[in-house]
């Protein structure tokens, strides 16, 4: 039986009033600095996450019921490359060079793609999201926005992401039962990647949204929770480690980070190149902190 989790009533906002007044924060979304992404607010909420199904060694359960019980922010939109750009402007960081990057067929590692070239088809802007940067590069990022904002930020939880990204609505995807709905909100592979001859063998989703590789952030239609592009265009690091099947611990929305030194750390949402199944609010990607790849990259929480 698929079992896929459904937003419940526990003390908490329904589904219609947490989008409500998420929406209505929306209206008033701010920024912290003149650096900082705009950010949009989310209440607390109590839902059920995760679905007793997946691919084979990708669980996505068991089911469980989460009460997000602090209110946190998220950014409108993914990070972009002029986002990332103010970052390295200011602290002099320095990334890793070396990037996997998509053929049509398979990902293959480029020792000189860069987050500033990621050698991507298009013309390059600065709001593309940024891709080819780690977890831990990530990580050096929400620390410089705390740093010159006072104000605590991060990468979002799994649990803060799948809430947002299931707009409270409890199916598979945000619009309906298949992918083949999505290209109003989602950057996907879809219709455009089959003209753009990109040879893929997995499924494209039955739409199109006439944009076959990365688009500039905010293309698509903003969601219920005004977040925009968090399923599809890019995969987003999340703060936790990755542990299949849940762990005991998160019930409380924040991020599970259960070792030292995670193996792998968590990234949602799929992108231009994924199968369209991937899509899904539930599934869950996994790969080590140190990946790079050219549909990877970053969207920043902020506890209130």
């Amino acid at each position: 039986m698929h079992i896929l989790g459904t937003l419940i009533i526990l003390g908490f906002v329904s589904a219609t009033s947490a989008i409500s007044s998420a929406m209505a924060a929306d209206a008033k979304a701010v920024r912290d600095c003149a650096d900082c992404p705009e950010m949009v607010v989310i209440p607390p909420v109590t839902f059920q996450m995760g679905r007793d199904d997946g691919e084979p060694e990708r669980y996505e359960g068991p089911v469980r019921t989460v009460t997000i019980k602090h209110r946190f922010s998220i950014g409108k939109y993914e990070v972009t490359i002029g986002d990332f750009q103010k970052f390295v402007t200011a602290t002099g960081f320095q990334t890793r060079p070396g990037c996997m990057l998509w053929d049509g067929t398979s990902a293959k590692f480029d020792p000189t793609a860069t987050w500033d070239n990621p050698k991507l088809p298009g013309n390059q802007t600065p709001q593309w999201p940024i891709v080819c940067v780690s977890w831990y590069e990530a990580k050096a990022y929400t620390d410089w926005l705390s740093k010159i904002s006072k104000r605590p930020y991060r990468l979002l939880s799994e649990a803060e992401w799948e809430y947002v990204a299931s707009e409270g609505k409890g199916q598979l995807y945000p619009w309906g039962p298949t992918p083949d709905g999505g290209c109003a909100t989602a950057n996907m592979y879809d219709q455009s990647g089959v003209r753009a001859g990109l040879n893929r063998t997995v499924r494209a989703a039955q739409c199109d949204d006439g944009q076959p590789y990365v688009a500039d952030v905010g293309s698509r239609a903003v969601n219920a929770f005004g977040v925009h592009d968090i399923i599809g265009n890019i995969w987003e690091w999340i703060e936790d480690c990755y542990e299949m099947p849940y762990p005991a611990e998160g019930l409380d929305g924040r991020p599970v980070v259960t070792q030292p030194e995670c193996f792998r750390h968590g990234n949602r949402g799929g992108s231009w190149t994924s199968d369209s199944a991937r899509h899904r609010v539930t599934f869950r990607g996994r790969d080590p902190g140190f990946m790079k790849s050219q549909s990877f990259g970053i969207r920043v929480a902020r506890d209130d």
